[in-house]
């Protein structure tokens, strides 16, 4: 029961980052539609690597690091395992940029190209999430084509659920678990799927309590979701530790810190950013 459980809940994270992917490639497509790629990478610079260096600086800091070793280089230019989503996150945008600078015409092979190869080549982790980000790109372009979901959102939430939640049970079966464990594809695809559609299936939930409810604390966190996974991760998770023996204030103080320095970030990077913008006019 206890492992059933656990396994209920380790699929919130891998939701939470297809989520950002099925976002950030949705996003980058309405934005490339709209005002093509000038400044393509200088906009990415500022507003994903700049607070990811903000993060590493803080964490060389409060490390007592006085030199920068060998490992905290790595980490800095995503050369570790640790930073497997950022260095993700970076090839996503990389087959985005050449596919439309480039191959414009080819842009859906590219794009299927590297969802494949991400899927067939690369680690569990990395392959579960490779549709997420060709979904957001295919959502965006292909909008007249997917208009049924927006009136469909009830039986989207559903059917992505009970899918999600299916593979789960699914891949709790001995017989699976030792298919998995033998053939890497088989494991590749049950999680995928089960993650991919959590994801969709929590999208649509945002959806349907969008117009019934105060979404104020959605939309803050949506804006903050980018700084909040560096920092949740990278400082506020060791530095709670602690309090280890006093759960609920861990508790307490985790989310706090996490909210808290993840805004002061966003902001400064957000002032950033239109400092940036106001230097292009």
């Amino acid at each position: 029961m206890l492992t059933w459980i656990k396994n209920i809940y380790s699929i919130w994270g891998g939701a939470g980052v297809a989520v950002f992917l099925i976002v950030s490639g949705y996003g980058l497509s309405i934005s490339t539609s709209k005002k093509g790629l000038k400044g393509f990478w200088t906009k990415k610079f500022v507003r994903v690597f700049l607070p990811w260096l903000l993060v590493w600086l803080a964490m060389v800091f409060l490390n007592g690091e006085t030199k920068f070793s060998v490992s905290s280089l790595l980490s800095l230019f995503l050369l570790d395992s640790t930073n497997w989503y950022l260095q993700y996150l970076l090839l996503c945008y990389l087959s985005f940029y050449i596919s439309h600078k480039w191959f414009y015409k080819f842009r859906w092979l590219l794009l299927s190209c590297f969802f494949i190869l991400s899927f067939v080549f690369w680690g569990n982790i990395q392959a579960e999430q490779s549709c997420s980000f060709l979904i957001g790109c295919l959502i965006a372009e292909k909008a007249k084509l997917f208009k049924w979901i927006v009136e469909k959102i009830k039986v989207i939430f559903i059917f992505s659920l009970f899918l999600g939640i299916s593979f789960l049970a699914v891949k709790q079966l001995s017989f699976v678990r030792s298919l998995m464990d033998n053939v890497c594809l088989v494991d590749h695809a049950i999680n995928m799927v089960m993650k991919t559609s959590i994801a969709i299936s929590v999208m649509m939930l945002v959806r349907l309590l969008w117009s019934q409810t105060n979404v104020r604390l959605a939309m803050f966190i949506g804006k903050i979701s980018y700084e909040l996974y560096l920092v949740h991760l990278f400082i506020v998770i060791d530095y709670c530790r602690i309090l280890g023996n006093m759960p609920l204030v861990s508790i307490f103080v985790f989310v706090a810190c996490s909210f808290l320095l993840s805004y002061l970030l966003y902001l400064v990077d957000n002032k950033i950013l239109v400092l940036y913008k106001n230097g292009l006019k």
